[in-house]
């Protein structure tokens, strides 16, 4: 096995950690679209088709515990109506 000095060592560690950022960086990017697409179908199953005024609103959160409270109001929300209005609180 050869010798890892400690330089060697410190950028292994540095490249790893970078890595590690860079996925969780990318799966929280990929969780946000997919929750964002699961608001999207849910209102789309309950009421037809979405405005895409309301679409776009959806589509500019970032916030993953926004989305996450997004799926819940559309699941129980009566129109699109009452689900648009909760985007604003």
């Amino acid at each position: 096995m050869p010798y890892v000095n400690s330089v060697k060592r410190w950028g292994i560690k540095v490249g790893l950690e970078r890595g590690l950022q860079r996925g969780l960086q990318r799966g929280l990017k990929q969780a946000t679209r997919d929750i964002r697409d699961i608001v999207i179908e849910v209102l789309d199953e309950r009421f037809g088709e979405v405005p895409s005024d309301l679409v776009s609103a959806i589509n500019k959160i970032e916030e993953l515990n926004k989305l996450k409270s997004l799926v819940r109001i559309a699941v129980r929300c009566d129109s699109l109506q009452d689900f648009a209005k909760s985007l604003n609180e």
